[in-house]
């Protein structure tokens, strides 16, 4: 465990205990599957119980999976269509580029591209969710 070195060395010893760390490694293991099952996993940054942080974001995470998956369906089954019935035309080669290149490149990476050219191209602010123009919509 590395903490500031500041820090006392009753703290450090205070902060083992607490977090069972005093105990050797497969007893931990336990120790945690326990608390996991019961429910009793806390946040270190504020203290707050793991499963009221996640019923916080929960509703957040089921929108954006929602409107991912109607965006996907939406271009993906008419684009394949398109691809299937015009087969080996300069769109169904662009299209299958374009499906190897979105394959090969790291989520997280694409993500970050395409947020940089939504905010170069259409000035989209990317603070988070809500806007300020529509934060009295009711279903948020």
């Amino acid at each position: 465990m590395q903490l500031n070195p500041k820090v006392s060395p009753r703290i450090v010893e205070q902060m083992r205990k607490n977090y069972d760390l005093d105990k050797p490694m497969h007893v931990q293991y336990v120790l945690w599957l326990k608390k996991l099952f019961k429910g009793e996993l806390y946040s270190f940054k504020d203290g707050k119980p793991v499963l009221q942080k996640i019923a916080e974001r929960l509703p957040a995470t089921i929108i954006l999976n929602v409107v991912s998956v109607i965006l996907v369906f939406g271009f993906a089954i008419p684009l394949g269509v398109f691809s299937a019935t015009h087969r080996y035309s300069l769109l169904d080669n662009m299209g299958t580029l374009a499906a190897y290149i979105g394959i090969s490149i790291p989520g997280f990476w694409l993500a970050y591209i395409l947020i940089l050219g939504a905010v170069k191209m259409f000035g989209v602010p990317v603070l988070g969710m809500r806007s300020f123009a529509v934060a009295d919509l009711s279903f948020w």
